[in-house]
């Protein structure tokens, strides 16, 4: 997610930044994840350890695909909790042109 503004500003910088976050969530796929130099990483970036990096995982599709995302899903959850009271539209919401300049695609 981006401001807008500075996405408008700044497209060089954000397709910078996507392209390491996909280089970095394809080094953490599948079993990258569990690898030591790959947790070393983590453990200094977070301050925890063993079972607490490795315990609960969050799955991101290898290519940023966000079409694997349930927004509406999420965004359900979210009023049934109270947290949110007006539900966002969420036509048009996803803009993947940066996800496919980091695929090269």
């Amino acid at each position: 997610m981006f401001n807008p503004d500075f996405l408008r500003r700044n497209p060089q910088a954000v397709q910078a930044f996507v392209n390491a976050l996909m280089a970095g969530n394809r080094d953490l796929a599948g079993d990258g994840y569990g690898k030591p130099e790959n947790l070393a990483i983590l453990s200094a970036a977070t301050k925890l350890e063993g079972a607490a990096l490795t315990r609960d995982r969050y799955y991101f599709d290898p290519n940023l695909d966000p079409t694997v995302v349930d927004l509406d899903g999420i965004q359900r959850a979210f009023v049934e909790m109270g947290a949110v009271r007006s539900p966002a539209k969420l036509d048009g919401v996803v803009d993947t042109r940066f996800v496919k300049g980091a695929r090269g695609s």
